[in-house]
């Protein structure tokens, strides 16, 4: 098996579902009935939690944002973060995988990863070539 690396870009595919998850949350909340103080915490509770998520996953200018994944000749996997922390970790079988989206779950000696690798966020040769090392997972 040869040794593999994806260095993982922006994706506005990734931006837009985040974008659409939080509209509907925010249009949820303006439908039911409670009071504006409990809106008022909720809306910025959403609005928290997306800048974090956007910098994390999106625009990928957090000092813990997933830039780079790898896997090994000997087929172990691995990644680095932009702070340049590397992690030799083993993929688990629930892994999630479509043809849009990929959900990379790894599990390191602390803890478990999740890595999300939208379709654009690699060129479309390397998408496809990491689907195959996936399939032979």
């Amino acid at each position: 098996m040869e040794s593999v690396e994806f260095y993982l870009e922006k994706s506005r595919f990734l931006g837009i579902l985040f974008i659409m998850i939080n509209a509907g949350s925010l249009f949820a909340l303006y439908l039911v009935e409670i009071s504006l103080t409990y809106k008022m915490m909720i809306i910025v509770f959403v609005v928290a939690f997306f800048n974090k998520t956007w910098k994390l996953h999106v625009s990928k200018k957090s000092q813990y944002s997933i830039i780079k994944i790898w896997q090994d000749s000997k087929g172990q996997w691995g990644f680095e973060n932009r702070k340049g922390q590397g992690y030799k970790a083993r993929l688990l079988p629930d892994t999630f995988k479509s043809r849009f989206l990929i959900i990379l779950r790894f599990k390191t000696a602390s803890k478990t990863f999740n890595i999300l690798v939208p379709s654009d966020s690699l060129r479309q040769n390397e998408y496809r070539i990491l689907c195959r090392h996936l399939v032979f997972f």
